[in-house]
């Protein structure tokens, strides 16, 4: 009972079976992209049609969204994009197609990131100690200059009590 109400709320149904979405993702070509995967997963090959107008409405949203873009700016990465920004992205699951590995091109991209991360994280504490070092310079400097300061009125009191004239200039 309570899986023929689960099934019933679904939106968007797949004509895959017991077929898990990982190994038709691995049995496709290297040059499609998960729009295409998207469509082929959804798609009636008995009806000739989308499975539910909401799969059709969500798959003309994803096409839409990528002849919007430049034809040299529609990589796979970009079709991934596209794919998330409709369907929606929690960390390790596409809405839409159930629990799955995520691409490896994503996995890379988030790897890639991590790296850029830990490496700015690594020059942020380098200039944070360089600052602190310049910091401690620039006091020593300071507190030379108020020495200097000091001798230098000094000089000049001792100079006007003796009644020395200052040089013109």
């Amino acid at each position: 009972m309570q899986n023929t109400e689960n099934r019933k709320r679904l939106t968007t149904n797949h004509t895959t079976g017991r077929k898990s979405f990982v190994r038709i993702l691995e049995e496709q070509s290297p040059t499609s992209n998960l729009v295409d995967f998207y469509k082929e997963v959804r798609w009636s090959k008995k009806k000739d049609q989308f499975v539910s107008p909401t799969t059709e409405e969500l798959y003309h949203k994803m096409v839409g969204k990528l002849s919007d873009l430049e034809p040299e700016v529609r990589t796979t990465e970009a079709t991934t994009w596209v794919f998330r920004d409709v369907l929606g992205h929690k960390s390790g699951y596409a809405k839409g197609l159930g629990e799955m590995i995520i691409p490896e091109s994503i996995q890379k991209q988030d790897s890639e990131r991590d790296k850029q991360y830990v490496e700015v994280v690594k020059e942020a504490a380098y200039y944070k100690n360089e600052v602190a070092e310049l910091r401690g310079d620039v006091r020593v400097l300071l507190e030379r200059q108020q020495e200097y300061d000091k001798l230098i009125n000094m000089l000049m009191s001792e100079r006007q009590s003796r009644g020395d004239s200052l040089p013109i200039a």
